[in-house]
C-alpha cells in the first residue's frame, strides 16, 4: 500500500489542531473516541498495517476527516454516506434490500461494506473508487493548480482515504440519530434547549451528551475500555445491519423521552441533567461498541493469509 503524501498529511495535521468544540457529525470527540478504542484493540499485525497506510498517523487523527471535507463541492457525492434513513413506516431489512439493488453507494452501510472490501481486496475496488474520485475532481475542479493537487491526493493516498471513511462511518451508524427519520432530518429539524441553550436534537446526540462529560477523547476511551468487561450485550460479532437495528431501538427510546420534557415558555424540549443521566450511558455504550467492532473489522482486513 502506498504512503500518504504531503497533501493528505497536511489535512491530517490541520485536523489535529481543530477545536474539540467544532460540531461535526457524531462530534469530533465522538469519532475520535470510537477510533481510539479501536486503535487500542488492534492486533500487532493490524497496528503495523494501519501505521503503514497512514504514514505513522493514528486512527484518531483521521477519524474526523470525512466531516472536514463536507464543505468541499468535489466531495458532495459522499454526504449521503454519513447516515442511513429508516423511517417509522419501514424496516431496516426493507431499506437494505432496496439499496442492494443499486450498485452505487447509497448510505453508511453500503459505504462500510465497500471500503472494508477495498482495503481487504484492493484491485477492482481501488480502481472503482479512483474512477469515482477522478470523475468528481474533473467536475468540480475550479483551477488547474487545485486540479493537479486533488489528482495527486487521490492517486497517492487511496487506501488512506478509504480507511478514513471506514473509521468515520462505523462511528456514524452507532449514533442513533444517524439512523434517522427523513421527516426531521435525523433530529436536525427538532429545536431543543440543551442546558438552557438553543440547540437541536441531533446535536445533543452528536456532541452534547459527550461533551457534557468534560473529558478528552483519550480520557473517555480509557474509561470506556475500563468498563468494557462489565458491559453486557456488546455483541461485537454482530454485522453492520445489526448495528443499524440497534440504533433504531435506541432512537425510538430517545424520541419517547424528548417530548416529555417540553418547556412551556419556549415550546421546546428542555433537556439537561435528567436527559443526560438517562442517555449518556447509551451513547457511551455505542461508542464502545463502535470502537470494538471497528477493531475487529480492521484486524480481519489486515490479517495475513
Amino acid at each position: 500500500m502506498k504512503k500518504i503524501k504531503s497533501c493528505f498529511a497536511a489535512i491530517l495535521l490541520l485536523l489535529m489542531f481543530l477545536t474539540e468544540q467544532t460540531l461535526f457529525a457524531f462530534g469530533s470527540n465522538g469519532h475520535r473516541i470510537v477510533a481510539e478504542v479501536a486503535q487500542r484493540h488492534l492486533t500487532p499485525q493490524a497496528q503495523q498495517a494501519v501505521e503503514k497506510v497512514l504514514n505513522g498517523e493514528t486512527l484518531g487523527h483521521i477519524a474526523t476527516w470525512p466531516d472536514y471535507i463536507r464543505s468541499e463541492p468535489e466531495w458532495d457525492f459522499a454526504k449521503p454516506w454519513h447516515f442511513i434513513t429508516i423511517d417509522v413506516n419501514t424496516t431496516v431489512d426493507a431499506v437494505l434490500a432496496e439499496s442492494k439493488k443499486d450498485p452505487e453507494i447509497e448510505n453508511a452501510v453500503d459505504a462500510i461494506e465497500f471500503f472494508s472490501a477495498l482495503l481487504q481486496e484492493g484491485g477492482a475496488k481501488v480502481e472503482q473508487f479512483r474512477k469515482l474520485l477522478e470523475t468528481q475532481r474533473k467536475a468540480h475542479a475550479k483551477k488547474e493548480k487545485k486540479d493537479v493537487e486533488m489528482a495527486k491526493l487521490y492517486q497517492d493516498s487511496i487506501e488512506a482515504t478509504a480507511l478514513s471513511f471506514l473509521v468515520h462511518y462505523v462511528g456514524d451508524v452507532h449514533q442513533p440519530l444517524h439512523v434517522g427519520r427523513a421527516e426531521d432530518r435525523g433530529g436536525n429539524s427538532i429545536k431543543v434547549l440543551w442546558f438552557g441553550e438553543d440547540s437541536n436534537f441531533h446535536t445533543v446526540w452528536d456532541t452534547g451528551l459527550i461533551e457534557n462529560e468534560g473529558l478528552s477523547y483519550t480520557e473517555m476511551a480509557t474509561f470506556l475500555d475500563q468498563d468494557a468487561a462489565s458491559q453486557k450485550d456488546l455483541k461485537i460479532d454482530a454485522p453492520p445491519e445489526d448495528w443499524v437495528r440497534e440504533s433504531v431501538v435506541y432512537r425510538h427510546e430517545a424520541y419517547l423521552e424528548v417530548y416529555k420534557k417540553t418547556d412551556y415558555i419556549s415550546g421546546k424540549p428542555d433537556l439537561s441533567y435528567s436527559y443526560a443521566h438517562d442517555f449518556t450511558p447509551v451513547i457511551e455504550k455505542r461508542m464502545l461498541q463502535g470502537g470494538l467492532r471497528l477493531a475487529q473489522m480492521l484486524n480481519r482486513i489486515f490479517e495475513q493469509d
